[in-house]
């Protein structure tokens, strides 16, 4: 069981350093995507995102997770699969 914080390795690097420039940038990248039909969205089961620097695939990563924002009020379980770094 882990029982620290992990430093950020690649802050500043692949996305901001600063946290108020991360919560900013993630925002926008949210803010800017289009939704799905709220049809559609009631079928959501999952989500793939991509984790690359966000200069590369921040608007993609904003656009799944804006899907998302849409509906968390009726999410009762996340299961989060990604790498370890």
């Amino acid at each position: 069981m882990m029982t620290g914080i992990r430093e950020p390795q690649l802050a500043g690097t692949w996305y901001p350093g600063d946290a108020q420039a991360l919560g900013m940038a993630v925002d926008d990248f949210i803010a800017a995507a289009e939704s799905l039909a709220p049809e559609r969205l009631d079928r959501l089961k999952a989500v793939i995102a991509p984790h690359a620097g966000y200069r590369y695939s921040g608007p993609v990563a904003g656009s799944a997770y804006a899907q998302v924002a849409a509906i968390g009020g009726r999410i009762s379980r996340v299961v989060l699969f990604g790498p370890s770094h």
